[in-house]
């Protein structure tokens, strides 16, 4: 009998750790793939866990235009000049950012529409979308920042650099993000010099 419920008891346990173990997995590999938003929920619990490497995934998220990242590094006092700069940009560019539900079909079909009439900012605000996990896969939301980026976007500009400076979505090159920094810069914004500097 004491047999059978501690044999049940750990049949529970197992099942309960599993999910968990398979969470944690799928969230190591999403956040090492660049995906901000489990970069946010990766240095987050990371940082529950008093382990301050949770800091790097906040700032890399951060960087990318990721707001929960940003409030929270914020909330800490570990947030930089620079992103409160940056948050201000984001959220007078793209006014759903700080929407917590997915965007609607009917929403993203007048995003794309606007894209594709040649909205700048609209392209760039795709890619922000993505990057805030409001329902626009990576695979459009990259094509809409490399648009924005080819119309030089100042933002769009250091968002496809961060790509390539960390080997997200395409194979790492420096020099192709150096440049596309320096772009970026003289257009009118500059983020990445010291940020990035800490994270090599």
């Amino acid at each position: 009998m004491i047999i059978s419920r501690l044999y049940k008891a750990f049949i529970s346990i197992t099942f309960l750790l599993i999910p968990t173990s398979l969470f944690a997995d799928e969230l190591i590999k999403d956040a090492a793939d660049g995906k901000p938003h489990a970069q946010y929920l990766l240095g987050r619990e990371l940082l529950g866990n008093n382990n301050n490497s949770g800091l790097d995934y906040l700032l890399i998220a951060s960087i990318q235009g990721h707001l929960k990242s940003i409030l929270l590094l914020d909330s800490l006092n570990k947030s930089k000049p620079e992103l409160a700069n940056y948050k201000t940009i984001l959220s007078s560019q793209c006014r759903y950012i700080s929407q917590t539900r997915e965007l609607s079909d009917i929403k993203k079909k007048e995003l794309r529409n606007n894209g594709n009439t040649g909205d700048v900012t609209t392209q760039f605000c795709m890619w922000i979308y993505y990057v805030n996990n409001l329902g626009i896969q990576k695979p459009e939301a990259y094509t809409w920042l490399k648009q924005a980026a080819g119309n030089n976007h100042p933002e769009g500009l250091l968002g496809l650099g961060l790509l390539y400076h960390f080997g997200y979505i395409v194979p790492k090159e420096k020099s192709k993000a150096t440049r596309l920094f320096n772009k970026s810069k003289e257009s009118g914004f500059n983020l990445s010099g010291g940020l990035l500097r800490g994270l090599e």
